[in-house]
C-alpha cells in the first residue's frame, strides 16, 4: 500500500510540474505545501491545473490506489457534494471537477501522515477553493 501510495503521489507531483511547464506563461504555478502539524504534503494547484487535473486520470488513480476510509475531503463553502456526518458522497473526480467548475476554483493534494492525531487514517486529502 505505501508504495502504491508513494507512486501514485510521485505521479501527481511530476504531473503537477509538467503543467507547470505546460502553463508556464501563467503567473501562478503549482505550489509545494507542507504542513508537519497536520502531516500534509502535497501541492496547491492553480485555477488551470485544476481544471487539467479534473479532466486527467489522476483523480480515479487516486481513487483506486486509497479506500475512501483513507480520503480526508475539505469541501468548499457552497459546495453541492452530497455529504453529512457519515460522510461524502462523491468520487475524487466529482470533487476536484466541481471546483474546477467555479471561476477561480483550486484544490489543494496533499499525502496525509496515518497517525496524524488531526486527520487519523487519513491517506489522501483534497481541499477545494473558490
Amino acid at each position: 500500500m505505501r508504495r502504491t501510495l508513494f507512486t501514485a503521489a510521485t505521479g501527481l507531483v511530476a504531473t503537477a510540474a509538467a503543467l507547470t511547464v505546460l502553463d508556464a506563461g501563467t503567473a501562478a504555478a503549482f505550489q509545494p505545501v507542507s504542513d508537519p502539524d497536520f502531516g500534509a504534503t502535497g501541492v496547491w494547484l492553480n485555477p488551470g491545473e485544476t481544471a487539467a487535473v479534473a479532466n486527467s486520470p489522476i483523480p480515479n488513480l487516486i481513487d483506486a490506489a486509497v479506500p475512501p476510509q483513507g480520503h480526508v475531503i475539505w469541501l468548499a463553502d457552497g459546495s453541492t457534494i452530497p455529504a453529512d456526518e457519515n460522510g461524502i458522497f462523491a468520487s475524487d473526480a466529482q470533487i476536484i471537477g466541481e471546483a474546477a467548475a467555479h471561476p477561480g476554483g483550486t484544490v489543494g493534494l496533499f499525502l496525509l501522515d496515518p497517525s496524524n492525531p488531526y486527520t487519523p487514517g487519513g491517506q489522501v486529502g483534497i481541499v477545494q477553493d473558490w
